[in-house]
């Protein structure tokens, strides 16, 4: 079984998808800081 085809994977990767989506919305000044804190903090 091909890990993509799990839930789990599957779960993660909406995650982070939605994680760069909110991130890349953020206003300039915060992208770089707040943004790039948040996305570090999923990929623990």
């Amino acid at each position: 079984m091909r890990y993509e085809h799990t839930q789990i994977f599957q779960k993660i990767y909406q995650l982070v998808l939605t994680v760069y989506k909110v991130v890349s919305n953020f206003k300039r000044e915060y992208k770089y800081s707040l943004g790039e804190k948040l996305q570090n903090l999923i990929f623990l």
